[in-house]
């Protein structure tokens, strides 16, 4: 049952998202009511529409949300299970999401306070902006709003969270700030460096891309490797792919099985567009989510049919994914689809279309693409 915090939750785009255990609403209450008055937009479960599912709804409010303030206190931490303030945490800190947490301690919590399971989470909690015996004020402090505002602080004095956070900034940008990758790069290995698992597998990303640094995929599988053994599933997803297609490390596909289970074992959405035991079964979680719209899957279920894996060898079906994925800007596609033109399996043979395409994928950076490009003698 969720409480009546005194006021009617904000359904407004950019509130802050209140996450909280319900075994300490009594606590919480007072603390957001005196938000709510000096003008804080907050949404909490109050705000759940009766006889929708719950957890769609939780997902479309973090996703909209500024940011989220999540309240922590002894008793929650000492729970064996962690109601649904570590799953609200999971979506809100996914990639999709990547959204700013700020944590209010309601107590002086120390290690031995915490139920053993949730160890590790705990130390990536302390990474973030940790607010100890959180206020009203406080919290507004932290968030910059009204009476409570401050100056930005410098670089020394934000948490692995926070540079996470400006890395993401700089990485999409937003928040004022300009796309540059670079930048991006900078803020994720500070956070990096200090064991924050959602940089660790956000500087995988740009190594992986060469966004901000030279492509290099052992650096990727690194970095990776890093967030997946704090259990970030995300990043045991992206493990589980450099596995399967040997970007970084030796092909191994039972290494990739063993990550892409990891990642589905929590629930991880993408897992299962992995590639379990056969590529029978891979096709089958391919087509389930290329039918959604998913690019990689689409690629991958197009490099399927190109290569007879789990299904008969079909270019004319090859295309037809490659050129799903390769609308949506996927480069691999791009390249792939072109090779198809040039080649001519599963589609007239079209050196001008094939060109069209290589550019396109060598100006992402594909090294495949530019290559081919050198081969056809064009710049």
């Amino acid at each position: 049952m969720s409480t009546y915090f005194g006021f009617t939750p904000s359904n407004q785009s950019g509130s802050y998202f209140i996450s909280y255990n319900s075994e300490d609403a009594e606590r919480v209450a007072p603390i957001a009511f005196a938000m709510h008055q000096s003008g804080v937009p907050l949404w909490y479960d109050q705000g759940l529409v009766a006889g929708e599912q719950w957890e769609k709804q939780i997902a479309e409010h973090i996703a909209s949300c500024k940011a989220v303030i999540m309240f922590v206190t002894k008793k929650l931490m000492q729970r064996e299970r962690l109601s649904y303030v570590r799953l609200e945490y999971n979506l809100a800190t996914n990639s999709e999401n990547n959204k700013k947490v700020y944590i209010a301690l309601l107590d002086d919590i120390k290690d031995r306070d915490v139920n053993i399971q949730h160890q590790m989470w705990w130390q990536q909690i302390l990474l973030w902006h940790c607010i100890e015996r959180a206020d009203a004020e406080k919290i507004m402090t932290a968030i910059g709003h009204g009476s409570g505002r401050s100056a930005a602080p410098s670089e020394a004095s934000l948490s692995a969270g926070e540079l996470n956070q400006l890395g993401y900034d700089y990485h999409v940008g937003q928040n004022g700030k300009p796309q540059d990758y670079a930048q991006a790069v900078k803020y994720f290995r500070l956070a990096a460096d200090q064991g924050f698992a959602m940089a660790q597998y956000n500087l995988g990303i740009c190594y992986e891309r060469g966004q901000g640094v030279p492509q290099d995929y052992a650096q990727a599988v690194k970095y990776y490797r890093l967030a997946a053994d704090q259990g970030d599933a995300d990043a045991q997803f992206n493990l589980g792919g450099c596995y399967y297609w040997g970007q970084g490390v030796p092909q191994d596909y039972a290494q990739a099985v063993k990550y892409y289970r990891l990642a589905a074992d929590q629930g991880y959405a993408n897992a299962g567009q992995g590639v379990p035991q056969d590529y029978a079964q891979a096709v089958k979680y391919y087509r389930l989510a290329a039918d959604q719209g998913d690019a990689d899957a689409q690629h991958n279920l197009g490099y399927s049919y190109y290569n007879g894996q789990g299904v008969p060898q079909d270019y004319a079906q090859a295309v037809k994914y490659y050129r799903l994925a390769a609308d949506q800007g996927y480069v691999k596609a791009q390249y792939n689809l072109a090779l198809c033109y040039e080649k001519g399996q599963g589609v007239a043979k079209n050196l001008n279309e094939a060109i069209r395409l290589y550019r396109h994928a060598a100006e992402a950076g594909n090294d495949k693409a530019k290559k081919a490009l050198a081969r056809l003698g064009v710049r």
